[in-house]
């Protein structure tokens, strides 16, 4: 069984166990947490890991992709091609399909895909402008595109991310550093051996080491153009030299992608009927084998990294808080209702009615409390959108300040391109963290101050009815607490915890990337730039670019925020609602079962606390499933991790 079954195996086993621990939390009418097990169950049913690959346009980053994909799937050309996102999935027929701004989708021929595709490849050489202009009329305001394929490597729920090449000064290389890379499992950035680390890749390096870095693998094409060890030597010795020195073990691989391609297309007996001439021959008896190319070596580290480390965390989010939340089940319902029978309550009548008129009264305050949350909110959220305004500002009088004195030095327009980069590209990223860490703290702040407020109205007012109570000894059976760890669980904690908790799992991965759509959506093209002209045109080029990339996006961006920032408001406040709401229900809910309760038979009690202690076992077992199906994970896991080697180049 290789990891990646080894991942599938046990997420199925996970998935049939958080459907019976649904069906169970269901059958003893605590629907809230019913229906949060539920969401659970399908959000890991449709996890899958993302693979995005990123690069110069030179560097054979769509042979390399194609190498993965075991077939020439997606056009290869030496100039830029379009600006849009490739994702790539497993599909048993090729699909091909557009997705626009609007959310909506269009299937496309595979013609019409690459005719897509090759948008700028046919502007460069001044074919088919009908062609171009039908596809701007069709598709200006398309974001991705979207490629269904019977791929191998796909078949293993992975999705491949093709990223546009990144030698151009553009907001691409935001989108990709700051919302594709953190969000995805893996990140793979295409070198080339014959030239590594141009001046533009230096610049988007930098981008990316202040990405997860240990996400990332080096792959280093052409190796079939590598002479001898001491070039591999120092090939490898240059790209580590670029690595922050505290990465001990960077992924570094080398592979040749398109002797790889040719293995497979060979095994598909693609032009097999054509003969070859002399030349031919003699090339592809220096072809690589398909273990000589890297690839193989290459795919299985890879594979090994999704499962021990992106596997784990995939597994670890579901499984840890549906433990909270069956934990919370035995804790707030099974022994709360247990103790109730061990009790004594006087004036049970009278303290329910005292109960019922505090919970009307936090009711009826919640609507006012819900407007308060959005005032509160959007009154911050006006100041954080000021604060990124100016910060985006000053990020466009640094790039065009570094461009003119580029042009004053007469340097070459790409070298400024690089430098502009390189002065801008840190503070963008620091600007999208400071810009996260304001919005949550904005939440934590506002949600913090009504939930203060909201305990000294609610609290926990059943369990305090229990604990001005009396204790019946006479069932002569004490709570034993279960020796099994128990966590600290959201539902136990305050109204304001569960809200911070619910949305964090509503907006996770957003709030890095939330206003990087606009640059998906603008997709500004490449500009291929002949060598015939002369630096003056090509600086005039270089200011529109500047003037559009930095000082044109200002309001774009802040437009973006401040819709981001409208739609987060008003998911904050419902989801608050929610929770008071589910609150007020379960003290509704304990206070009739207290009221019953109290009304027993002595051998009614007996049989409901025996009812009791046998679903307080199930609700354990399901817990000890999960933990002990993670745990033979993590265990199979690290027995890889120790197997884990350097890859050696052949």
């Amino acid at each position: 069984m290789n990891y990646l079954q080894q991942f599938e195996e046990t997420k199925s086993k996970t998935l049939k166990s958080l459907e019976l621990a649904e069906k169970f939390v269901s059958d003893l009418g605590i629907e809230k947490i019913a229906q949060d097990l539920h969401l659970m169950r399908m959000t890991l049913s449709r996890e899958q890991f993302e693979i995005i690959i990123a690069g110069e346009f030179s560097n054979g980053k769509s042979t390399f992709l194609n190498a993965l994909l075991q077939e020439e799937l997606l056009p290869s050309s030496n100039v830029p091609t379009t600006a849009l996102i490739n994702k790539i999935y497993y599909r048993k027929a090729p699909t091909y399909e557009v997705h626009y701004d609007n959310g909506k989708t269009q299937n496309l021929t595979r013609q019409e895909f690459l005719d897509f595709v090759a948008e700028d490849k046919h502007k460069v050489e001044g074919k088919a402008p009908q062609i171009l202009q039908k596809i701007r009329d069709q598709f200006g305001k398309a974001t991705h595109l979207e490629i269904g394929y019977p791929s191998p490597i796909c078949k293993n729920n992975i999705v491949l991310i093709d990223s546009p090449g990144t030698n151009d000064m553009d907001e691409r290389r935001v989108q990709i550093t700051h919302e594709y890379i953190p969000k995805s499992d893996a990140a793979i950035f295409i070198l080339n051996a014959t030239k590594i680390f141009s001046a533009s890749e230096k610049a988007f390096l930098q981008r990316i080491l202040d990405a997860d870095i240990k996400k990332i693998f080096f792959v280093i094409n052409f190796k079939d153009l590598i002479r001898s060890k001491e070039e591999f030597a120092e090939i490898q010795q240059i790209v580590i030299d670029h690595l922050p020195k505290e990465i001990e073990s960077p992924k570094i691989y080398f592979v040749s992608a398109l002797h790889a391609l040719n293995h497979y297309k060979q095994l598909k007996g693609v032009n097999e009927e054509k003969p070859l001439s002399r030349r031919a021959q003699r090339k592809q008896e220096r072809e690589l084998t398909i273990e000589d190319s890297g690839m193989l070596e290459f795919e299985q580290q890879l594979m090994n990294f999704l499962s021990t480390e992106s596997g784990t965390q995939k597994l670890r989010k579901p499984i840890d808080r549906a433990v909270r939340l069956l934990e919370s089940v035995i804790d707030n319902h099974i022994l709360f209702e247990r103790n109730s029978l061990n009790h004594n309550i006087s004036d049970i009548g009278t303290r329910v009615v005292e109960i019922e008129k505090q919970l009307k009264k936090v009711e009826n305050d919640l609507n006012q409390t819900t407007k308060r949350i959005e005032l509160k909110m959007s009154l911050e959220s006006e100041a954080i959108s000021r604060w990124y305004s100016n910060e985006l500002s000053n990020v466009a009088n640094i790039a065009e300040q570094t461009m003119q004195d580029g042009i004053s030095l007469q340097k070459d327009p790409e070298v400024v391109k690089s430098d502009i980069d390189l002065a801008t590209g840190k503070i963008e990223t620091q600007i999208a963290e400071q810009l996260s860490k304001k919005i949550q703290s904005m939440i934590n702040g506002i949600i913090s101050d009504e939930d203060r407020q909201l305990n000294d109205q609610l609290g926990n007012l059943t369990q305090n009815v229990i604990g001005l109570s009396t204790h019946n000894d006479q069932w002569g059976e004490t709570i034993v607490r279960r020796e099994t760890q128990v966590r600290k669980t959201v539902e136990n904690a305050s109204a304001g915890a569960v809200v911070l908790g619910g949305l964090t799992l509503l907006f996770t991965g957003g709030l890095a990337g939330w206003g990087l759509v606009g640059a998906g959506i603008a997709g500004a093209t490449y500009s291929y730039v002949t060598q015939k002209e002369d630096n003056q045109s090509m600086y005039g080029r270089l200011k529109t670019q500047v003037k559009s990339r930095y000082k044109g996006n200002v309001s774009k961006q802040t437009k973006e925020l401040d819709k981001y920032l409208k739609q987060l408001n008003k998911d904050t406040k419902e989801e608050y609602k929610k929770v008071v709401q589910a609150k007020i229900a379960q003290e509704r809910t304990r206070s009739q079962m207290l009221i019953k309760n109290q009304n027993l038979e002595a051998g009614e009690v007996q049989q409901k606390i025996k009812a009791l202690d046998i679903k307080r076992q199930v609700c354990e077992s399901l817990i000890h499933n999960l933990d002990k199906d993670f745990d033979h994970y993590l265990t199979t896991t690290n027995e890889v991790k120790a197997d884990e080697r350097i890859p050696v180049p052949r």
